[in-house]
């Protein structure tokens, strides 16, 4: 099954990379939140439903993708919307060794992703014309190709030329589904695990903007960014824990106590203002944590500084280890 689960690795960066720049965009670009992202990041996770009267591919630009992946062989498979991202719909068509896609989103203008398997390496290729996301890092195993504005033709061209003869996986409409949704968890919990989007891709795509942003505009709209992932990520680790441990939520609640977690590598100044907001700190200092340790890199290190320098009777206490959606350390405050 997993060997399956891996075709789908090069289609997600495409969405992943376009939801993740997105709000850096966006929120660069209008110093405030649209209404889009005004209630969400990229989702942990991701369900496809069937449309089953798919109007949204009667737009012009869809309705060419689509037909220009028919004339060049593909044929059409079930269209879907995507649960967690209002106006994000997919449409699934399959060549083999080739697999199609064809993206809307309602900030940019719709995309083709063709991708291939190769069934010895496990390297997933994917070729694009996405209008965003060559800035954004993927998986090891992920080849992904960006040529915006490319044709159908040209982009099945390119893939021809990187299949060669080699034996790819097979996919198809009955597991089409089931496979995204699936990769879509595994590429999450790689970029999550990596401390989710870096500074570096942050301002790399704040360049692909014709607009000049200054420094300090830049670093504010990413520590925001880094803080709302910090907190998505803590909602559903105390989720994940309802669901293994029934009543963890209501002990704490009766308890009095609250809790935080501490993620292997993280962006610092995000850290201590989410600290902060969970009442492991107060304010004050936390504004004398931000003078003294935003400048460093290594979460771990400012961490261990952080707690030797609260009395002992205050120090959080460790509960457990978490591993969803991030492997990090889980600790209580109890004052």
């Amino acid at each position: 099954m997993m060997l399956f689960l891996q075709i789908i690795g090069g289609i997600v960066v495409g969405i992943i990379a376009l939801i993740i720049i997105g709000y850096a965009y966006f929120r660069i670009r209008y110093g405030k939140w649209v209404d889009y992202l005004a209630n969400d990041t990229e989702p942990l996770q991701i369900h496809l439903n069937e449309d089953f009267s798919p109007d949204w591919r009667e737009a012009p630009k869809v309705a060419r993708h689509i037909e220009s992946l028919k004339v060049s062989g593909f044929e059409i498979g079930k269209a879907y919307n995507v649960v967690e991202m209002d106006g994000v719909n997919v449409q699934s068509l399959f060549m083999p060794p080739f697999l199609a896609t064809v993206w809307t989103h309602p900030l940019v203008d719709p995309w083709v992703d063709i991708t291939f398997d190769v069934e010895e390496s496990g390297i997933e290729y994917n070729v694009s014309n996405a209008p965003l996301g060559e800035t954004i890092n993927s998986r090891p195993e992920v080849r992904k190709t960006f040529m915006k504005e490319a044709s159908v033709p040209e982009l099945l061209e390119v893939a021809r030329e990187q299949a060669g003869d080699t034996k790819c996986k097979l996919i198809n409409d009955s597991n089409f589904r089931e496979m995204v949704e699936a990769s879509y968890r595994k590429d999450m919990a790689w970029r999550c695990n990596h401390g989710g989007i870096t500074f570096e891709e942050f301002v790399a795509t704040a360049k692909t903007d014709p607009k000049c942003y200054k420094e300090d505009q830049i670093r504010e709209a990413y520590v925001e960014m880094k803080l709302t992932e910090l907190h998505r990520w803590h909602e559903a680790a105390v989720e994940r824990l309802d669901e293994l441990e029934s009543g963890f939520t209501q002990s704490l609640c009766e308890s009095g106590k609250a809790v935080f977690m501490v993620p292997q590598d993280g962006e610092v100044e995000a850290f201590i203002r989410y600290i902060e907001q969970c009442g492991a700190i107060d304010e004050r200092q936390a504004e004398s944590m931000v003078k003294a340790f935003s400048g460093q890199s290594d979460l771990q290190m400012v961490v261990r500084r952080i707690f030797h320098g609260l009395s002992s009777d205050l120090r959080p206490r460790k509960v457990k280890d978490i591993e969803f959606p991030i492997s990090a350390e889980l600790y209580e405050i109890h004052w």
